[in-house]
């Protein structure tokens, strides 16, 4: 499942190339367009665990956008994409 925001036209694809499925519900609570236009995706994970989202922006002449976190103790993060 990819998820795509309605007023910016991000596409998620997600934890591409190391999850069977790289949306799921699971991992992913809601994925909405932030204030400054960027993709803003709140995630759970497990405390320590790292995770790469890859995206793909508005601009049809941007590569696609790869972001890195890693889970604090609490196991849920707000994770901002943003075009470069």
């Amino acid at each position: 499942m990819n998820l795509i925001t309605s007023l910016i036209r991000w596409a998620l694809l997600g934890e591409v190339g190391s999850k069977w499925v790289g949306v799921s519900r699971t991992r992913f609570a809601s994925v909405e367009t932030a204030a400054d236009g960027g993709l803003l995706a709140r995630c759970h994970g497990a405390a320590g665990e790292t995770i790469q989202l890859l995206a793909v922006p508005p601009s049809a002449s941007q590569a696609l956008v790869a972001v890195s976190h890693t889970f604090a103790v609490s196991g849920v993060a707000n994770i901002l994409v943003q075009q470069l």
